[in-house]
């Protein structure tokens, strides 16, 4: 009777356990960063040591491109994410725009469209990687 309480009660906490991050997708991407999809208003972008160097492109990422080099990402600032920046939320922009250099180890953001123009140039990003919804 005791091996069968500590199977069931193992079985229980196993499932919980798979049900309460059965909703996220993580997707890795360059540089230490990963992408998380916790549903369509909390996507968000952070870097695996944020919590010391504070490298975060918070909710809600529209779009993203990277390569081995670079990571381009557009963002709608939300109020509601779980992981947020307050200066994100303060820019007054429909979308903020964000470039993490990765072979600098530098996080640029949040960016107006003419600023993150203007700072795509500065670092030499290709065109290859473009965000399909720019202005």
């Amino acid at each position: 009777m005791i091996k069968f309480t500590l199977v069931a009660v193992f079985f229980f906490v196993a499932v919980f356990i798979v049900g309460c991050n059965a909703n996220e997708s993580y997707t890795s991407l360059s540089g230490k960063y990963t992408y998380v999809w916790d549903g369509d208003a909390n996507t968000y972008i952070f870097h695996e040591l944020y919590s010391r160097n504070g490298k975060l492109i918070p909710c809600t990422v529209k779009e993203y491109v990277y390569d081995d080099a670079f990571i381009i990402a557009s963002q709608k600032p939300n109020q509601n994410c779980n992981l947020r920046r307050e200066d994100s939320l303060r820019t007054g922009n429909e979308l903020n725009y964000w470039i993490a250099d990765i072979g600098r180890d530098q996080l640029h953001g949040p960016l107006s469209y003419d600023e993150y123009i203007k700072m795509r140039d500065k670092l030499k990003v290709p065109e290859i990687l473009s965000l399909k919804d720019s202005n």
